[in-house]
């Protein structure tokens, strides 16, 4: 009987393609630092899909197709392991819509708007998703990982109040838990993991240290609760969502429709079976449910008013949500299509966007009038914590306040060749450099420069052994922008002896060091000379 209501429902389904943008949406090119945004500004919709009987047919053996091929790419995610290594070409939106006026604001229920955290550089708290227990903790134990190697402070809360993990986990059995609503019984709904989770924060941090907010999948909903209707906006500055279904998960209700033959058995008795017989799984239906598009969990929670079906973030947030798609390229490509022939996940008609990221609709993971609300090309929802441009974004959103940051200069002011350079074709020495010098995971900027023909007494020619010569004025920068606050800097500099002859022009050490930007003194010119072998090198850095 479920095999025969999911072949109905693949049938019955249009295939949606998240790649058409409406025509009519305005469409406008503006950089962020070194990377690429598109900003769109949706005025309408349009979908596409297979139409008349030979489209119905293809639709058919589409999602045949698609299912067996699903399954198999389902079983090793499902097993567990997620590549750090990620193919395929990511490129960046920036969705920033017109922020809600304040007369266009709904109140919220017991009177008043909420007052948000100053900007500041505080800890940072993980909030990790939906099953996440402790085998399940590594995705967010990493993200812990990269974000402390690029200089955040995140919180460690292992063995706070018995947490076994790094980061948060949690612990959903319970006999007296319930969904928000109390259909679903036995275990915690998101309201109730919201209770925990402030309990760790205060047992770690105590009742008014302000922190920021990570939060991945069904994290941002608990991390919501936090700050929306457990009191604690005051504590948070920067919260920011991975792939959270604000609008609901589809799948919830597909799930419960074919668990309950068509809703025909009732859903609680159907979850006191899976929880008694399965009991890994059926700790997390409360949760579940809870997640249902038009839950009443959801409903108690977006009370801030919608525009187009778009639902609103409070007034005076600093939310950042962060959306994906996924590619044909991408291993969870076909689970999309499987969940875009099961149901509709064109959540709303405000974001151009009618497909999903491999478990939550697109669109429904970006709220109206959030801070920033970025969409990543290609990266699928369990890749979300760990891929390299999400992490542009989450860095990006943590430093992204003038508090928050400190102008920052380096120059590469002298350098000193230590070994003779090869003489083809004209002088002793064409030297040249190659720098990269960025926030570690963000805001790089690479250089090169130098190199003379013939070399004079002023330029890069004729560069004898042992000699510190000064690098011109023109070449010396090789950074100037904004760095988080406490953030790692990053400098790579090579040097290079040009040779017709040679193909590998290297000299064979290279500079890679690591500068707190915290330690370095401010408004002064800071000098570091770095002995590398074969050439010596002078850096000066400048904060403010």
């Amino acid at each position: 009987m479920p095999l025969i209501l999911l072949a109905a429902r693949l049938i019955k389904k249009n295939w949606t393609d998240e790649t058409k943008i409406p025509a009519n949406c305005e469409v406008t090119h503006r950089f962020i630092n070194q990377y690429s945004f598109w900003n769109l500004h949706k005025n309408g919709s349009r979908k596409g899909g297979f139409e008349g009987v030979e489209g119905e047919r293809a639709r058919i053996i589409a999602c045949v197709l698609v299912v067996l091929l699903g399954l198999v790419v389902m079983m090793p995610l499902a097993s567990g392991g997620v590549q750090e290594g990620y193919a395929g070409i990511v490129s960046l939106t920036l969705i920033q819509p017109p922020r809600a006026s304040s007369d266009q604001v709904v109140a919220k229920e017991g009177g008043g708007n909420l007052s948000f955290a100053p900007p500041g550089n505080y800890p940072v708290v993980l909030i990790p998703g939906w099953m996440t227990d402790e085998k399940a903790a590594f995705l967010m134990d990493t993200l812990k990982a990269r974000l402390e190697e690029a200089g955040f402070d995140v919180v460690d809360f292992k063995g706070v109040l018995g947490n076994p993990t790094h980061t948060i986990v949690y612990d959903p059995l319970d006999p007296n838990g319930a969904s928000y609503d109390g259909v679903i019984t036995g275990s915690k709904g998101v309201a109730q993991l919201a209770e925990d989770v402030k309990a760790l924060i205060e047992a770690k941090l105590g009742p008014s240290q302000p922190f920021d907010i990570i939060s991945h999948s069904m994290g941002g909903l608990v991390a919501r609760w936090l700050v929306e209707k457990l009191g604690m906006a005051g504590r948070v500055d920067d919260l920011i969502t991975l792939g959270t279904p604000h609008h609901g998960a589809p799948l919830a209700d597909v799930v419960e429709e074919l668990a309950t033959l068509g809703n025909i058995l009732p859903t609680d008795f159907v979850s006191d079976i899976i929880l008694g017989l399965l009991p890994p799984f059926g700790k997390w239906l409360a949760s579940g449910y809870d997640m249902k598009p038009d839950s009443a969990f959801l409903q108690d929670l977006n009370v801030w008013g919608s525009v187009e079906g778009a639902f609103k973030a409070p007034p005076g947030n600093k939310y950042t949500c962060i959306a994906t798609t996924v590619k044909p390229e991408n291993a969870m490509w076909l689970v999309a299509k499987i969940l875009d022939c099961l149901a509709d996940h064109d959540m709303n008609d405000y974001w151009p966007y009618t497909s999903n990221d491999g478990v939550v609709p697109t669109d429904g993971s970006l709220l109206y009038g959030a801070k920033h609300a970025f969409v990543v090309e290609n990266v699928n929802h369990i890749e979300q914590p760990l891929h390299p441009e999400v992490l542009k974004l989450i860095i990006y959103a943590l430093s992204d306040d003038p508090e928050e940051q400190s102008s920052v200069t380096v120059k590469m002011t002298a350098a000193k060749i230590n070994v003779n350079c090869d003489p083809w074709p004209f002088s002793s020495g064409e030297i040249y450099f190659s720098s990269s010098v960025g926030q570690i995971h963000y805001s790089k900027v690479d250089r090169t420069f130098g190199y003379s023909h013939g070399g004079s007494p002023l330029s890069y020619g004729d560069w004898g052994k042992g000699e510190w010569r000064t690098i011109p004025s023109a070449d010396q920068v090789l950074f100037s922008g904004k760095v988080a606050k406490g953030a790692n800097l990053r400098i790579v500099a090579s040097c290079y002896d040009y040779d017709l002859l040679d193909e590998d022009d290297k000299l064979c050490s290279t500079l890679d060091v690591k500068i707190d930007i915290e330690k370095v003194p401010c408004g002064t010119w800071t000098r570091y000379i770095y002995n590398l072998g074969e050439w010596s090198v002078e850096i000066q850095i400048y904060v403010s």
